[in-house]
């Protein structure tokens, strides 16, 4: 829970992934 969000910063997220991914990783992180 926690970790994903300290994990997947928004800028460091930006850096190596699209913002489709984006949207992913924060839905999931929301959802969990």
């Amino acid at each position: 829970m926690g970790p994903n969000l300290v994990v997947y910063p928004g800028e460091k997220v930006y850096n190596g992934v699209t913002e489709a991914q984006i949207e992913t990783i924060f839905q999931r992180a929301t959802t969990k």
